[in-house]
């Protein structure tokens, strides 16, 4: 773990594989369903699990490009996901 820094990211990046959620693994995704997992592929090369968001499921396409947004999930809390680049 010695080699790992931060580095500023672009925030752009492109689908490398997701799938899609009919049933919530936890009660605080319920309202969510159904929705996309995916892991991203940044363009500075790193991947990045997370959630892709505003789209239909039968929207996403490998390779397709996205770009984070942040969604503020209550005081002090914000994640990062991802919506698709129209």
């Amino acid at each position: 773990m010695g080699n790992m820094e931060w580095v500023r990211s672009s925030g752009k990046g492109k689908i490398f594989a997701y799938n899609i959620h009919n049933r919530a693994f936890h009660p605080g995704f319920q309202n969510d369903i159904p929705y996309v997992y995916a892991l991203i592929e940044l363009e500075e090369g790193p991947m990045f699990a997370t959630m892709i968001i505003d789209v239909k499921p039968d929207e996403v396409r490998h390779g397709a490009p996205v770009q984070v947004v942040y969604e503020d999930i209550e005081a002090g809390f914000t994640l990062p996901k991802f919506t698709l680049v129209r």
